[in-house]
């Protein structure tokens, strides 16, 4: 009974000891994969007004209709000095579009008053 015993104890000990190898060798890939790509991302990011619910709700308006106004620009782009070139291309569009949707957004709280 005591030779079981010690063999689960044992047993228990390298499971443990193989999660926590596991563990650290992902966080290790991990890192090592973003250090990789983080220099290719591009991040678009939208200022709300406030934190009120209602801008908040007109950022992601805003959001989700410039990433669809401009994706279809982003289909064979592979860098990321693309992708700004891209987005400087379409600023005067996107700032356009951002307005529109600012100005009905105001229209509509204007009629609820």
């Amino acid at each position: 009974m005591k030779k079981l015993q010690n063999f689960v104890y044992k047993f228990i000990f390298l499971l443990f000891l193989l999660i926590l190898f596991i563990f650290i060798c992902s966080m290790s890939y991990s890192k090592a994969v973003f250090k990789n790509i983080s220099g290719n991302f591009l991040r678009l990011h939208i200022v709300a007004n406030s934190n009120s619910t209602e801008d908040q709700m007109l950022k992601y308006q805003i959001r989700d209709n410039v990433i669809e106004y401009i994706t279809p620009y982003f289909e064979n782009i592979k860098t990321k000095k693309e992708a700004i070139a891209v987005l400087e291309n379409h600023l005067a569009e996107i700032t356009e579009l951002s307005s529109k949707i600012v100005e009905d957004s105001r229209i509509q709280l204007q009629s609820f008053s």
